[in-house]
């Protein structure tokens, strides 16, 4: 679901920054379109995804509430993007001077 390119960083070091937060109890990877079947084996109380989603476009929004659990959305913090941060680090390239 990332697009071209993407991510720019593997899906082990992503989850391993994600586990090393102490308000994380588990980070769950899926290979489905949805994590319905993950989340139903889970059961979380609080399933939290990124900026992109909002609550009411989640499709496991449903399944959560079949045990009063709940989907958060975090929003996006300005000028941290992977498209922002690829953006930077290109123009930064294309700014240095040439070696040699």
């Amino acid at each position: 679901l990332k697009g071209e390119g993407r991510p720019l960083n593997t899906v082990e070091d992503r989850s391993r920054v994600l586990s090393g937060l102490e308000c994380v109890d588990a980070v769950a990877v899926f290979e489905e379109s949805t994590p319905i079947d993950v989340i139903r084996r889970l059961r979380p109380h609080l399933w939290v995804k990124g900026g992109d989603y909002t609550p009411a476009s989640l499709p496991e929004r449903a399944t959560l509430h079949e045990w009063g659990g709940e989907a958060l959305v975090l929003p996006y913090v300005q000028g941290h993007s992977t498209t922002a941060l690829t953006r930077r680090a290109a123009d930064a390239v294309h700014a240095a001077p040439p070696e040699g």
